[in-house]
């Protein structure tokens, strides 16, 4: 039996950082025998097609856009540039609803994904929390009508994601401390090959 969809949902991987420490695109890193796909890009993009159709790849400024590609429309200001530009070709493409994974998370879990979905606010954003407290807007499901507050935001030079979530209903999904590692994030070598190592 195959995976339930989200109905109206479409899904982004963000991968337009810079992977300064990483010294690599982490979106080309390989992930292989670890998750099943050749590179961490494909087994995020794989986990959002479970659910969510079509599933986009958010670039960098200036990248060559194509099918199932998407460009950042504003240069350096991080992944709130990545989300606006989903959330357009959301709109074009008449959905409802994104979901938003950072390419560089590869522990989190379909379970993560309905958490969300459930929690989701109409007009807003529900976003994962972690056990310490801090939001994770990478990890998130946006409205469409959400699309303002991000580019109004952008338009003053904002990148942080909280001064957009300010302007928006908001539902916070909390992640409980044994489940912590579902937020770990790839940023350095170290961090990728430690990842490799661990026990599936």
């Amino acid at each position: 039996m195959g995976t339930a969809r989200m109905d109206g949902a479409a899904g982004v991987v963000l991968a337009g950082g810079q992977s300064r420490r990483m010294g690599r695109p982490k979106a080309a890193l390989p992930a292989g025998e670890r998750s099943g796909e050749p590179t961490l890009l494909r087994d995020r993009a794989a986990l959002l097609a479970q659910v969510a159709d079509p599933v986009w790849v958010s670039l960098p400024f200036g990248a060559p856009a194509g099918p199932g590609a998407i460009a950042d429309t504003h240069p350096s200001l991080g992944p709130l540039a990545g989300i606006e530009g989903a959330l357009a070709q959301l709109e074009a493409a008449g959905g409802q609803w994104l979901l938003v994974l950072a390419v560089d998370m590869p522990n989190v879990p379909l379970a993560l994904l309905w958490r969300l979905w459930f929690a989701r606010k109409p007009g807003g954003v529900a976003l994962a929390q972690h056990p310490a407290g801090r939001l994770e807007p990478l990890v998130s499901c946006w409205h469409r009508d959400a699309r303002p507050a991000v580019s109004r935001s952008l338009a003053h030079g904002e990148r942080a994601v909280r001064t957009a979530l300010a302007q928006l209903p908001t539902a916070v999904v909390p992640v409980a401390l044994a489940e912590a590692g579902w937020l770990a994030n790839l940023n350095t070598p170290e961090d990728w090959e430690a990842w490799r190592r661990a026990p599936v």
